[in-house]
């Protein structure tokens, strides 16, 4: 499994192959870094092979979405629970002093 892509169209780096499943266990940043290293490219460019070969198969970015919609749920997750405790926090402090 190959792709072509590059800022050019008439020419191609080709997609690297081992970084094919990399998207798919939503690690988007872990491919464009494979891409970087095996055709020493830029950075923009190993993003755009990534970002262009996704496009190309709608299975893969739904389960990318996926997988940064868990993490975004993650984070809020704890920001939420940080804060019910940080509001704890100051109230224990406050009523402490009385």
């Amino acid at each position: 499994m190959s792709f072509r892509h590059d800022h050019r169209p008439d020419t191609a780096i080709e997609f690297a192959t081992g970084c094919c499943g990399r998207p798919m266990e939503g690690r988007q940043d872990e491919a464009i870094k494979i891409v970087r290293l095996e055709r020493d490219v830029g950075l923009k460019e190993a993003k755009d092979a990534v970002d262009a070969y996704l496009r190309t198969q709608p299975d893969l970015q739904r389960r990318v979405a996926a997988t940064r919609a868990e993490q975004n749920q993650g984070c809020l997750r704890w920001l939420a629970a940080i804060t019910v405790l940080l509001v704890l926090a100051v109230y224990w402090l406050s009523t402490r002093g009385s």
